[in-house]
């Protein structure tokens, strides 16, 4: 999305990268179509014939997936119940367990967050669940408008937008399906979302310091990002401060969980909820290696919510693939800085937040909202430095994005070679990583290239 680029990038124009995003998105919404159609062909037909000219039956195509955008109020808020239950047992009875592992074996909806989830949500308790979840609902609306002036400004670091540039952002922003999911189930991943949006602008513009206490606010949530300073940290792209700041805030917020939940909370949920949960589910929406795994290799439906019992070379094929995709991703951050290499440190920063979503045995669709971020600053650093732009890693880039933004309606696709089109989010993530470690190696290349003023200067 930087117009002119001398030939080395995809596009020669926004134009061009407008006419064949457009397509991409034609072909995406057709591919979910079909996969209706091909499970349920009684119920979507591609095409309405009531009329003289067949007309396209758009409830097929999902098109109407994005209501919840313009609309506050909670639809869903099956996934919250959990949440409230928890919160307002807890505020009741200090007894009150948070955890029930056994109600996730039963295939029951269970609260899987961590403490500090059901400590935000106290408060809310003193209303009834719709109310509480109306509230929740009309937050992350707020923080999803929030979050695309961040994005503006992560994608304006160092240089002006242009008019159609910002069009073309709030364009994507606005038909990125699993954002459009997450505030239909009224998920904490708009939250965590936030949260890394906010502490990568921070970090791109070198405030240490609250860029980490905003990241330890994310880990507090999704605990598995705490692998992200682990993989910055030994790759050496973090600043003292950040460290520390991050480090204190986890210290904080640690002591709060363990004063309002107990240490018998504490372990249930680390010793009981996350082994468990590492089992993971072949529901459609699972779009890690372990849902493809289980979806191919096990008898469970892909169309209901159905923890797999413990499958031992499924989880160890998972494990040894989440430390391979970790290791993908610290290998060209770990490469020689060249001076003031601070651009590199943000692409590195961003691609380790999407390598450490998608290392998980259990990757959501919404959790691909974390993805935003990711693409934003990747854009952002090829418009200011379009000699740095490949063809293959923009095309892969693009191919992903495609894969990840749009909807695909798997659950009917359960037998044979079938099943393996039950995983595109799987595979565009994949793409995504590629692609950005493709950025941060230009990255590196330019910064050893540049004079230290011009880096400087940028």
């Amino acid at each position: 999305m930087s117009g002119k680029t001398g030939g080395r990038g995809l596009f020669a124009s926004h134009r061009s990268y407008v006419l064949c995003f457009v397509m991409g998105a034609l072909v995406c919404v057709f591919i979910n179509g079909a996969f209706r159609t091909y499970g349920k062909p009684e119920r979507y037909r591609l095409f309405l014939t009531g009329g003289i000219v067949p007309k396209p039956n758009w409830r097929t195509y999902g098109v109407s997936a994005y209501s919840s955008l313009h609309y506050w109020r909670s639809i869903d808020w099956g996934d919250f119940r959990p949440i409230h239950d928890a919160s307002a047992g807890r505020r009741m009875n200090r007894g009150h367990p948070l955890y029930t592992p056994e109600e996730l074996s039963r295939h029951s909806a269970s609260f899987v967050y961590t403490p500090v989830v059901a400590m935000l949500m106290t408060p809310l308790t003193y209303f009834d669940v719709r109310t509480a979840a109306d509230w929740v609902s009309f937050i992350n609306h707020l923080l999803w408008a929030g979050g695309l002036v961040v994005i503006l400004k992560i994608a304006a670091y160092g240089r002006r937008l242009a008019p159609i540039e910002v069009l073309l952002l709030v364009g994507h922003y606005l038909i990125f399906y699993p954002m459009a999911k997450a505030l239909e189930l009224t998920q904490a991943s708009v939250w965590v979302f936030f949260l890394l949006a906010v502490s990568a602008l921070l970090f791109q513009r070198k405030r240490f310091a609250p860029a980490g206490a905003v990241l330890a606010g994310a880990v507090s949530i999704k605990p598995h990002l705490v692998l992200l300073l682990i993989l910055l940290g030994a790759a050496r792209r973090l600043t003292w401060r950040f460290v520390i700041s991050a480090a204190v805030t986890l210290a904080v917020l640690g002591a709060l969980c363990l004063l309002y939940a107990g240490w018998a909370n504490i372990h249930d949920y680390l010793f009981e909820l996350l082994p468990v949960l590492s089992n993971g589910l072949a529901y459609y929406p699972n779009q890690s290696l372990n849902g493809l795994l289980l979806r191919l290799y096990t008898d469970l439906d892909p169309a209901e919510f159905n923890l797999a019992p413990a499958v031992g070379w499924i989880k160890n094929v998972c494990s040894v693939w989440g430390l391979a995709l970790l290791a993908a991703a610290w290998i060209p951050c770990r490469a020689p800085r060249g001076p003031r290499d601070h651009d590199g440190d943000v692409l590195c920063y961003v691609l380790a937040t999407v390598a450490v979503t998608i290392a998980s045995p259990i990757v959501w669709i919404h959790h691909f909202t974390a993805f935003f971020v990711p693409m934003a600053v990747a854009c952002n650093y090829l418009a200011r430095f379009p000699q740095a732009r490949r063809l293959w890693f923009e095309l892969l880039m693009l191919v992903g994005w495609w894969l990840v933004t749009f909807f695909f309606d798997s659950q009917y696709l359960k037998s044979g070679w079938l099943v393996l089109l039950g995983s595109l989010g799987f595979y565009g993530s994949l793409l995504l990583v590629i692609a950005l470690a493709g950025v941060v190696v230009a990255a590196n290349r330019q910064a050893r290239r540049a004079p230290c003023g011009a880096l400087a200067a940028a």
